[in-house]
């Protein structure tokens, strides 16, 4: 209920009347709750987060270090609702990242990622997908990490995936 609110009021109000003190106790508070929530409120907690990072804009730079280090443990989590909710989180901010100019950052988030094409659930398996989507939409960091051979890879994941989903009976 309280991460609704402060969606509600970042999403509407902005972050503009926010002092440099406040924030941090909103990001602490944020990070604290992302890492310690149940499965009942994983997509409130993901739009608020969403909603907060995206209203502090460039002001959120100095927490995108300890964001991503968030995100990259809950990659690898065992549950597989946690890795979704990681990988949708990341769609979420890397337009931030971008205004941010968090392209190393960013970059590395999408190797993680790419590492991770072997996923074997499909509703996760699509999140990074979008995920490394919305990286390569703000960045063209992906030429710089992923070499070619990748993306014929890459090509077969998504292949055996729909094969797999739509043959297997």
């Amino acid at each position: 209920m309280v991460m609704e609110t402060i969606e509600k009021v970042a999403a509407n109000l902005g972050a503009s009347d926010i002092d440099a003190r406040l924030e941090e106790q909103l990001i602490d508070g944020i990070l604290h709750a992302f890492q310690e929530q149940t499965s009942d409120d994983a997509n409130v907690m993901l739009h608020g987060f969403g909603a907060v990072v995206n209203a502090l804009g460039q002001r959120v730079k100095p927490y995108l270090p300890q964001i991503c280090g968030t995100i990259k443990w809950r990659l690898n989590n065992k549950s597989a609702k946690v890795r979704q909710q990681a990988a949708d989180l990341i769609s979420r901010i890397a337009v931030v990242m971008k205004q941010c100019q968090e392209e190393q950052l960013m970059g590395h988030l999408g190797v993680v990622l790419y590492e991770y094409l072997g996923e074997e659930y499909p509703e996760v398996l699509g999140s990074i997908l979008g995920a490394l989507k919305a990286i390569v939409n703000v960045f063209d960091v992906m030429d710089n990490y992923v070499p070619e051979r990748s993306f014929f890879d890459l090509w077969m994941v998504v292949k055996s995936f729909w094969f797999v989903r739509f043959f297997k009976e």
